[in-house]
């Protein structure tokens, strides 16, 4: 079903290939998870936070062709950008054997952002941020006005409504407990002592409580969830407009572009089983799974 260029596709349940086509959904979807999370423990591993990380271009969009490079922008000060951009080369090299994947870092000021012409501004805008300032926050906000910074109130209120978001797409999809807790798996062997006890916490709750109370979780306003929602590990399974909208939602403008800007599309494997799935090819990081 669809029309013009965007042709979608259901998975038949019944069908012989649909056990491995489903495992194969999984597969791309735990690669790009991998690649944000190495991707992050790298930037993390650096002297001195940058600005701001994200992907940008096809990958970010889940558009990528066979051979298509993972592009990462670092924003950072004139004088820091050079070594910025050398030390994170160097600690993305073993994420790059790991995944088999060509990782350009390309470096970037505030200056340079304000100078993009529209065009690259609009990429951006879907870029899939990794670390630091949102890619909105940067292109819309303007040069004149800097940051606003925001106190813990702000941090908890965007963390609900990102929690609200999460809660709306487990009630239509409860596979994403299973998925949230691979993603758990995952980050253990990277993560701090203090987010293992958060991951292990969360781990716990996924094991035991039902996909209602993992819903009402979510939302709860009580301290003790409130804490728990700074480490969401259903986070992945919002899409970048997903999670702009819940932003938006908590009153968060900074990290959400103007109306009617172009968003990324990338979408869970459930998803794309039950909504069916382009028949485009996708490639670049996501297709080598197929291998």
């Amino acid at each position: 079903m669809g029309t013009g260029t965007s042709v979608l596709v259901a998975l038949r349940e019944n069908h012989p290939l649909a056990p491995a086509l489903r495992r194969l959904f999984e597969a791309e979807s735990a690669r790009v998870d991998r690649l944000v999370a190495g991707l992050r423990a790298a930037v993390a591993r650096l002297a001195r936070p940058p600005v701001a990380v994200w992907i940008e271009g096809p990958v970010a969009t889940a558009e990528d062709a066979p051979g298509d490079v993972i592009a990462l922008r670092v924003v950072d000060d004139a004088a820091a950008l050079p070594g910025t951009v050398e030390a994170l080369h160097a600690a993305l090299e073993p994420l790059e054997r790991e995944l088999d994947a060509a990782i350009e870092v390309r470096g970037a000021t505030r200056a340079d952002l304000d100078a993009l012409p529209a065009a690259d501004r609009a990429i951006v805008r879907t870029a899939l941020p990794i670390s630091g300032l949102p890619p909105g926050a940067l292109v819309d906000s303007g040069a004149a006005q800097p940051p606003r910074v925001r106190t813990h109130a702000d941090h908890d209120a965007r963390a609900r409504a990102l929690g609200a978001a999460i809660a709306e797409r487990l009630a239509r999809d409860s596979s994403l407990v299973e998925r949230a807790r691979r993603q758990i798996a995952r980050r253990m062997s990277e993560a701090s002592p203090g987010e293992r006890r958060e991951l292990a916490e969360w781990d716990r709750l996924l094991r035991t409580r039902s996909t209602a109370q993992l819903r009402r979780l979510l939302v709860d306003p009580g301290e003790h969830a409130t804490r728990l929602r700074h480490m969401l590990p259903f986070l992945s399974v919002l899409t970048p407009a997903e999670r702009e909208a819940a932003l938006a939602s908590a009153g968060d403008t900074a990290g959400v572009g103007r109306a009617g800007r172009r968003t990324a599309k990338r979408r869970s494997p459930a998803k794309r089983e039950a909504g069916g799935r382009r028949t485009k090819r996708r490639s670049g990081v996501h297709d080598r799974t197929r291998e």
